[in-house]
């Protein structure tokens, strides 16, 4: 593959408190309807609207922003679930109104720009109320609080990273909010400090769901670090995503070079990238969640399909589901996974039939062009094994599997293996780290799907929900239900033990002994 220089410029906008509000990124799998969706919340508060945009002057509609805003801060700050978006509403949306307020007041020339930066700020507000409203519903904060949780935790390896290494991280918090279409992410509120993750409407449903917040963590990460997703792409000779994304171009006589096809990856960079590194900080449990939302039983072939996005011409950004779940197995071997990824494919092509498609289909000229699967997937572990083992300059000559606490390493197997272990026997997991915790509630509820929701459950309780005052629950107490997997004299017997181990050194001699 060869190296195409390019610049990703910022919106060059006359304002320079404007930001450019980006898409939402979704992964690619069959839409969940809400309406056959099994309700069991209350229902969901109203998503507020944006603010008029047609009505009154721009001063008018600021100064209404200036004072929703306002009063959504005062009414943050009395909760512990909702304080961390005062920060946001404050020097965010309130310090931008009033500077274009103070602008127009003296005279600026209003342009389009100026508009566009006051319907952003409404979008912004509108958002952060809705992201209030759902945690004033009883029925949801401590649901949301435990995603808050997972994805803190996938987060702040990054936020630590970028920290020790002087890396400008323009990202502090990624905050979820349940909604009615697929799990996503919207990287475009970076510049307010927060990172909104999207959930599905069954994700407390589906153990599947949890691994993907890792996914959507990478996308804010890679474009959070400023020149990353650039950088990145320059080391790894992949062109930009929007050249990626434009069809095949075959030569006269049907020849198709390796350059051209090494071309679509860079359309594929990105969700490349966010696999990846999901795999790097779930493990297994991230393929086992693949293999469960991507498979196609009764499709084989869609599989194999380069999907088109909604123009129509380009490529989707999203590669093929077989080509994803092929660099996610991948990834577990370079890891020491390698019975894991084995696992991985060879149940992935059990469900499609036994046998995997022998090409990848590429759409050009209105039909498909068969590529063969095996030199579609070197070129895909060619870019894995580069952003697993590659010193990359743009992370400071780190591998991404060397930042510390993104590499699935021996020590978060045993605590998987522990949480799944304790889950197995229907205890609420004893370990404090959320990513563990979900990686054994996948493993389990796979293994044992009619106990999914029980799982689940168990393993909710284990994590610490963000905003609100929940304490770590005891590892050792009963089970929720069924038979008692560890009889209450086993359970003392354990306690005993504990205290023993755990509790503080004898006194000898008038001192303590201590490690």
């Amino acid at each position: 593959m060869e190296s195409l220089e390019w610049i990703v410029g910022l919106v060059a906008l006359a304002l320079p408190l404007i930001f450019k509000l980006g898409k939402r990124r979704e992964p690619a799998r069959p839409m969940v309807d809400a309406e056959e969706a099994e309700e069991i919340l209350p229902p969901l508060p109203p998503r507020p609207a944006a603010t008029e945009l047609v009505k009154g002057s721009l001063d008018q509609r600021l100064a209404r922003l200036v004072d929703e805003a306002e009063v959504a801060s005062r009414e943050a700050k009395v909760s512990r679930a909702t304080v961390a978006f005062a920060p946001t509403l404050d020097g965010f949306v309130i310090r931008h109104a009033r500077a274009l307020r103070r602008e127009i007041a003296g005279g600026g020339v209003i342009t389009g720009d100026t508009g566009r930066a006051v319907k952003e700020l409404e979008l912004v507000l509108a958002q952060v109320q809705s992201f209030i409203g759902q945690r004033r519903n009883p029925g949801l904060l401590h649901r949301l609080g435990d995603a808050d949780t997972l994805a803190a935790a996938c987060y702040q390896p990054v936020i630590d990273f970028a920290g020790s290494r002087n890396l400008r991280l323009t990202s502090a918090r990624p905050v979820v909010e349940l909604w009615s279409y697929d799990l996503a992410t919207w990287t475009g509120f970076i510049p307010t400090g927060l990172a909104p993750i999207f959930l599905p409407s069954d994700f407390f449903e589906r153990a599947a769901w949890w691994p993907a917040i890792a996914h959507e963590i990478a996308h804010d990460f890679l474009a959070a670090v400023p020149a990353l997703d650039m950088r990145l792409r320059g080391q790894l000779g992949l062109v930009d995503e929007a050249a990626g994304r434009r069809p095949l171009q075959v030569v006269a006589g049907g020849g198709l070079g390796l350059d051209e096809l090494s071309r679509v990856f860079g359309g594929w960079f990105e969700e490349i990238f966010c696999d990846v590194f999901a795999t790097l900080m779930i493990g297994p449990a991230y393929g086992v969640a693949m293999r469960q939302l991507f498979a196609t039983p009764g499709e084989p072939v869609s599989m194999a399909v380069v999907a088109l996005g909604p123009s129509g011409w380009l490529h989707d950004s999203h590669p093929p589901r077989l080509l994803r779940l092929m660099a996610c197995a991948r990834v577990l071997e370079l890891v020491d996974q390698a019975r894991a990824a084995g696992r991985l494919i060879e149940e992935w092509t059990a469900i499609h039939g036994g046998s995997l498609p022998d090409a990848f289909y590429f759409p050009v000229g209105g039909q498909y062009l068969g590529i063969d699967a095996s030199v579609v997937i070197e070129i895909g572990n060619v870019i894995v094994d580069a952003l697993c083992n590659e010193q990359l300059s743009a992370l400071d000559g780190f591998q991404l599997r060397s930042v510390p606490g993104v590499d699935f390493g021996p020590a978060m197997s045993a605590r998987v293996e522990l949480a799944a272990a304790q889950l197995l026997r229907r205890e609420v997991p004893g370990v404090a780290d959320p990513r563990a915790i979900v990686a054994g509630a996948v493993l389990v509820a796979d293994a044992h799907p009619a106990r999914e929701a029980e799982t689940l459950a168990l393993a909710r309780r284990a994590i610490l929900a963000f905003g609100t005052t929940e304490a770590p629950a005891d590892a050792y107490v009963a089970p929720v239900s069924g038979e008692a997997a560890v009889g209450e004299t086993a359970i003392w017997r354990q306690r005993f033990l504990l205290q023993v181990i755990l509790g503080p050194p004898r006194v000898r001699d008038g001192r303590r002994r201590s490690l």
